[in-house]
């Protein structure tokens, strides 16, 4: 069956090299490649625009149809020298998508091309060669290239990129081995989907002295409109998608972002913004959505009960779940019941962009 298909694929595509990079100074050759330091050329600043957005084809649980995430990098580089200096730069991709059984067999201009890499100034455009990892097999998927850097010259460099974005089953729990309750419909709340984009940010430190100014801009507004409206997985015939309503009664999930820790700031146009003064880069950076199984419908309430418990809920546990979804919304219920289940959640206490209607809240606890 389509859904049985669906639900392997998103398995399949694991956490793993879910981050992206920032762009660091390397030295050494081939597969002995590896990241260093450099006293003599500084980052003055760099600028980093990312947009989430969906993939070229319907979102299905196949590799093809994943969402897709696009880089625009762009770095301000100076010789702090009063001679010629060359260094070699590599940047990371840390893709699963580009190691073994993915790409190994292809070749660089291919990857290039998969990827749309571009490393470029205003006059140039730099020839790349591909590097799967460093000599410690912590940073993957380099591309390399030489700059040359006249006595205390500046030169602005330009990295442009696009990789899809990791997706997976996962769980709303902090800690699994917590996830026993004292009602065990609790935990069937915990399936979730999570999608997973990010940037390494560490490999800045490699250069001489802080970033001046670093600024990390991430446009978020038209990727959540999308995923708003997004089934569970697009496509499939309607009989397909009829038997797949059985086993995830929430059609249309509910998605949350958590970023990870940096001081985020709307801007009022869309984006998501962070701005360091004299950065020394100590974390990366990531951003996860998490596809919840809470509905937004009376319908998608009525499904979900009816899959919690196939006798039916008491009005106990219709007064629990309505009490999880009002603590998602922000709500403090006071629900002793449930505050071992709210404390072992990624959501909890973190604000969402989306709630639970109330309609559906009074649903749940009509009789």
């Amino acid at each position: 069956m389509r859904t049985m298909l669906v639900v392997t694929a998103l398995v399949v595509v694991s956490l793993a090299g879910t981050a992206r990079a920032n762009v660091g100074v390397f030295t050494g050759d081939g597969h002995s490649i590896e990241l260093s330091s450099t006293k003599a050329i500084q980052m003055v600043s760099e600028d980093v625009t990312i947009t989430p957005c969906r993939g070229r084809f319907l979102f299905d649980g196949t590799v093809p149809g994943m969402d897709r995430v696009e880089y625009d990098c762009r770095f301000v580089l100076k010789n702090l020298k009063k001679e010629k200096v060359t260094i070699q730069v590599a940047f990371p991709l840390n893709s699963q998508f580009l190691r073994p059984p993915y790409d190994a067999k292809k070749k660089t201009s291919d990857l290039i091309a998969q990827y749309g890499f571009i490393a470029q100034e205003e006059d140039r455009q730099y020839s790349v060669r591909y590097v799967a990892e460093d000599r410690e097999k912590k940073l993957k998927t380099l591309f390399t290239w030489e700059m040359t850097f006249a006595p205390e010259q500046v030169r602005r460099l330009r990295v442009t990129y696009a990789m899809p974005m990791s997706v997976t089953l996962a769980s709303t729990a902090k800690k699994h081995e917590d996830s026993e309750y004292g009602k065990p419909w609790y935990r069937n709340l915990e399936g979730c989907m999570l999608q997973l984009f990010g940037y390494v940010t560490k490999t800045g430190k490699s250069w001489a002295g802080p970033i001046q100014r670093a600024r990390f801009r991430v446009y978020v507004k038209g990727f959540e409109q999308y995923i708003r409206q997004r089934p569970l997985i697009e496509g499939g015939s309607d009989e397909d998608r009829a038997m797949a309503k059985t086993r995830f009664p929430v059609w249309v999930p509910l998605p949350l972002r958590i970023t990870s820790s940096g001081d985020w700031r709307p801007d009022g146009s869309g984006f998501l913004e962070m701005t360091q003064e004299n950065y020394e880069p100590e974390e990366n950076f990531r951003f996860a959505y998490y596809f919840l199984s809470f509905p937004r419908t009376v319908e998608a309430a009525r499904r979900l009960m009816q899959k919690l418990s196939p006798k039916g809920l008491s009005a106990e546990d219709r007064q629990d779940l309505a009490d999880i979804l009002r603590e998602f919304n922000g709500t403090k219920t006071g629900n002793k019941r449930i505050a071992k289940f709210l404390a072992n959640q990624v959501w909890y206490g973190k604000k969402p962009q989306q709630t639970v209607p109330d309609a559906v809240l009074k649903a749940i606890q009509a009789k």
